[in-house]
């Protein structure tokens, strides 16, 4: 998934996984960070182990990274592939982290305080 950020600051969380990436501190308080994030090893182990219990693995598979934030281009025609899915923040004032997260880490973060 393509990611671009901007932001007084931008953050990357220790989770996250790029192919390629790139920090541009345009000025003392604006940055831009663009790259493709990758799916994490461990949420790849995750999905691949024998007990999967009632997912439909692949339906989850294309279900994981849709939410109102992320965006999929379609193509007009049926014969062209859809581009990727990206996501693109813009904070005209404040910091943008980005945090990845497997379903458990998710779950530990609703509900347990730190």
């Amino acid at each position: 998934m393509h990611v671009e950020l901007h932001g007084t600051k931008v953050t990357l969380g220790q989770g996250c996984e790029f192919d390629g990436g790139e920090m541009d501190q345009l000025d003392d308080d604006y940055a831009v960070f663009t790259g493709e994030l990758r799916a994490r090893e461990d949420a790849a182990a995750a999905a691949a182990s024998a007990s999967t219990g009632k997912i439909n693995v692949d339906s989850a598979k294309d279900d994981a990274m849709r939410t109102s934030f992320f965006m999929k281009e379609r193509a007009a025609e049926d014969d062209h592939e859809p581009t990727p899915p990206r996501l693109f923040v813009h904070a005209l004032s404040g910091q943008v982290t980005l945090d990845q997260l497997s379903w458990m880490d998710n779950i530990k973060r609703k509900h347990l305080k730190r």
